[in-house]
């Protein structure tokens, strides 16, 4: 599950201002329910026909995966442009993102009090446009771009348990598809919420 949760990440490739484009003017509401609406249909269609449904569970993961880091960059867009901030966007915000949903090592403590780059500007630039990068850098949850290895694992954690009983009750005609959405709005809905802690956290620095 590790190495799936590494390649998985290292295949997003998000375009960032098009998302921003996307979301910025919508409610946080009518966006996360299409991300939810697209990643449940996925999940029931993947385990539509038992048997097969294992061919089909990879590639409905990674699109899960992918779903998730939109749907994290379009509450950012949205957040940012509802405190008249713009585009506050970064590469790395999923990263975070992902370190808030899983409980990873230092998530608690840096959204219980306050970043100690919070309050201005670092090296001249504005906290907010630079804040993911220099918090995932230091809590080591990024390593050259890559997820690290107690990150991963933290991720990977909180996918095993899921993915096995979506995986287990694929095998059956009718309570496979409805487990199988019903776990990737699970996933989806845990990751926004995630999203909404760690950006209005990021806007507010």
């Amino acid at each position: 599950m590790t190495d799936f949760v590494l390649k998985a990440f290292e295949a997003l490739r998000p375009d960032l201002d098009g998302i921003f484009t996307a979301a910025a003017g919508q409610t946080l509401g009518g966006w996360k329910g299409k991300q939810q609406a697209l990643v449940t249909a996925s999940g029931a269609g993947a385990a539509a026909v038992p048997g097969l449904h294992l061919a089909g569970m990879a590639a409905d993961v990674l699109f899960l995966m992918n779903r998730m880091s939109v749907c994290s960059y379009g509450i950012g867009a949205i957040l940012g442009t509802e405190a008249r901030l713009g585009n506050v966007l970064e590469p790395e915000d999923f990263a975070a993102v992902l370190a808030v949903w899983a409980n990873a090592d230092g998530a608690k403590e840096l959204l219980a009090g306050r970043s100690a780059m919070s309050g201005g500007k670092v090296l001249g630039q504005s906290v907010y446009r630079i804040l993911a990068k220099t918090v995932c850098d230091k809590a080591g949850w990024l390593i050259e771009g890559k997820l690290s290895g107690p990150l991963t694992r933290a991720v990977a954690a909180r996918f095993a348990g899921k993915l096995g009983g979506k995986a287990a009750t694929g095998f059956l005609p009718v309570v496979g598809p409805f487990v199988g959405g019903g776990v990737n709005l699970w996933f989806l809905s845990g990751v926004a919420t995630a999203a909404e802690t760690w950006f209005r956290f990021k806007v507010s620095a």
